[in-house]
C-alpha cells in the first residue's frame, strides 16, 4: 500500500535529490536523500505505514532518529523529539511516533521533519510512495 504524510502539514520545504544541492548549514553541496516537511516544533510525527520500530538513536548530524521497519522498506524519521515508541513496538499507519525536534546539520533550514525511505538498501524519493489521495 501507499504511505501517508508524516505530519499534518504536507508542505515540502526541501525536495529529495541524488544530485548535490547547497546546504546553508554545512556550507557545501551534498545529496539530499530525504524530504523535508516544513512544520512547527512539537508537531506530531505520524507513522507513514504499518511496521515495527527497528531502531531509535541519536546522530550528531541528524538529531534523534526513529527507523520504522516495514518489511520490504525502511522509513527514517530524523529530527524527532519526545519519542512515544520503543524498539520492537508494532506500529499502525497513522500512529503518533514522536514530536518534531531539530536537525543539527540542517538547522539553518528552519524547523522541519526529515524523512528518508530505503527500499532494498537504496534511497528513494518518499513522494514516489506517498499516496496522492491523502
Amino acid at each position: 500500500g501507499s504511505l501517508i504524510y508524516p505530519i499534518e502539514d504536507t508542505k515540502v520545504s526541501k525536495a529529495f535529490s541524488e544530485d548535490a544541492v547547497y546546504s546553508k548549514t554545512m556550507g557545501d553541496y551534498r545529496s539530499h536523500l530525504g524530504l523535508d516537511f516544513a512544520c512547527k516544533k512539537d508537531d506530531k510525527v505520524l507513522a507513514m505505514a504499518d511496521g515495527v520500530v527497528g531502531d531509535i538513536y541519536t546522530d550528531e548530524r541528524m538529531g534523534k532518529v526513529i527507523i520504522l521497519d516495514c518489511g520490504s522498506f525502511m522509513i527514517y524519521y530524523s529530527g524527532v523529539d519526545s519519542v512515544k515508541v520503543e524498539i520492537n513496538d508494532p506500529i499502525t499507519k497513522g500512529d503518533v511516533l514522536s514530536n518534531v525536534g531539530g536537525i543539527p546539520c540542517e538547522n539553518k533550514d528552519g524547523i522541519h521533519l526529515h524523512v528518508a525511505v530505503r527500499v532494498n538498501g537504496s534511497y528513494v524519493d518518499p513522494l514516489s510512495v506517498i499516496s496522492n489521495n491523502e
